[in-house]
Parts: structure tokens; C-alpha cells; sequence
């Protein structure tokens, strides 16, 4: 599995988000126990990559509903 798709798959199951300012949330549910939680606790406030447009951004709004709705606390 690459971690690409990991990431993904974390990122839908609510195992991470990103903030407002577009770093790595890492929800306090995941503990230091395990290859992929130290994988993921290693991304905790990290920046994401940004496209080089800003329209092309993640929307502030979206990334907002994630980390209320979605992520696991």
C-alpha cells in the first residue's frame, strides 16, 4: 500500500484532518502504539502541499466540516 492511499484512507475514516492554516491534525483518538499511528503521529502539524493556485486550494469551509463532522475524537 503506498502511503498516499493510506493517507486517504485516514483522512476518510476521520484519523486526520487539516487546519485552517493547512497543517496535519491528527485526531487525539490515535495513540503512539503501532506502525501506522507513529506514521501518522509523525504528520501532526506538518504542512500539507498546496497547488500553486488559490482557487485550487481545499475550500476553509470543507476542511472545517471535516474536523467537526468526520474526524474521530
Amino acid at each position: 500500500m503506498t502511503t498516499h492511499k493510506l493517507h486517504h484512507w485516514d483522512f476518510d475514516a476521520g484519523l486526520i484532518s487539516v487546519s485552517e492554516t493547512y497543517q496535519v491534525v491528527v485526531s487525539p483518538a490515535m495513540t503512539e502504539h503501532g506502525p501506522t499511528t507513529s506514521t501518522l503521529a509523525r504528520l501532526r502539524d506538518k504542512q500539507i502541499w498546496l497547488p500553486s493556485g488559490r482557487e485550487y486550494c481545499p475550500a476553509p469551509e470543507a476542511l472545517a466540516w471535516h474536523r467537526q463532522t468526520a474526524m474521530r475524537h
